[in-house]
């Protein structure tokens, strides 16, 4: 009774004349979570011959930002992220390290990719 109650009171509050938003930011939240539970489930450790495919293919798709995992090793990230910058040269690079680098670490990254 008690989680049936609950249910209806949450149910209520997302179908509420103001929560148009509310509804965004929780199916927003979710799927971030799905994305997430999926990536960490694939071995996404990719050669540089299959990091430049796969950029190539996402540059005949028409995407332009790429979002890449990186901060476990980072002459191999370097390494990645320059095959990348050769298949797909105008993308731009969204770099998740999740803490994987110290700051100059993550500015030598930043370096080698401008050449540098």
């Amino acid at each position: 009774m008690v989680i049936s109650f609950a249910v209806t009171k949450i149910i209520n509050l997302l179908t509420s004349g103001n929560s148009f938003f509310l509804i965004l930011q929780v199916r927003a939240g979710l799927e971030m979570a799905l994305i997430d539970a999926v990536a960490t489930s694939i071995d996404s450790n990719f050669s540089l011959d299959e990091a430049a495919n796969l950029a190539s293919k996402y540059r005949k798709q028409g995407f332009n930002t790429l979002n890449l995992k990186v901060g476990k090793n980072l002459n191999a990230d370097i390494e990645v992220l320059k095959a990348i910058r050769v298949a797909h040269p105008e993308c731009s690079f969204i770099l998740d390290a999740n803490e994987g680098y110290t700051s100059s670490e993550a500015i030598k990254v930043l370096d080698k990719l401008h050449g540098n």
